[in-house]
């Protein structure tokens, strides 16, 4: 019987604490926000491809049930992982950039983004939407400079789940025998 278990897979990638620190500065113009986004991306790619083999060899022990992924804001690490998930299954890289900017369509930004900065900042501050949305949200230019990277070192997607994440074809047939309806 397979058993729910739970198993942690850090990836911190060195700008994560800068990332912190981004959010703290006030101002910053837009476009400097999204190359900074861009390069975290960037990095997921290059730099953590073993933290991403492990989450598939997590994935692949599951023989019955669900998985469940996520990191601190389940966008960034998380939103790179699911969509090598989606990939791997097979599913079309333009519904895959769509499922990732859902995103967007969840997070609460009045609620929880917001309120979290006034917190932070004062009831008084104001703050641009979109500027801040470039940190808490995503974008579709942050997926696609992973898929830049990978493509510059691996050339493309395919090649990567293979040679980088070690997800060979049979693996890939697993995954979907085991998770797509038939």
């Amino acid at each position: 019987m397979n058993r729910p278990r739970r198993g942690e897979i850090p990836i911190d990638p060195g700008s994560a604490i800068a990332m912190r620190a981004e959010f703290e500065k006030r101002d910053v113009p837009l476009a400097d926000r999204i190359a900074f986004m861009v390069a975290i991306n960037e990095e997921l790619a290059r730099h953590h491809r073993e933290d991403y083999a492990r989450m598939f060899e997590a994935l692949l022990d599951i023989e019955d049930g669900g998985f469940l992924v996520h990191c601190a804001a389940g966008k960034d690490r998380t939103g790179f992982g699911c969509a090598l998930i989606l990939h791997a299954l097979g599913v079309a890289e333009q519904t895959v950039v769509e499922d990732y900017l859902l995103t967007n369509e969840v997070l609460d930004f009045e609620s929880y983004v917001l309120a979290r900065m006034k917190a932070r900042f004062g009831e008084e501050a104001t703050f641009d939407r979109e500027a801040v949305m470039a940190l808490a949200g995503v974008r579709p230019e942050y997926l696609r400079a992973a898929y830049a990277a990978i493509e510059e070192e691996f050339e493309g997607v395919e090649y990567y789940l293979e040679r980088a994440v070690g997800l060979d074809a049979a693996a890939r047939e697993v995954l979907r025998s085991r998770y797509l309806e038939k």
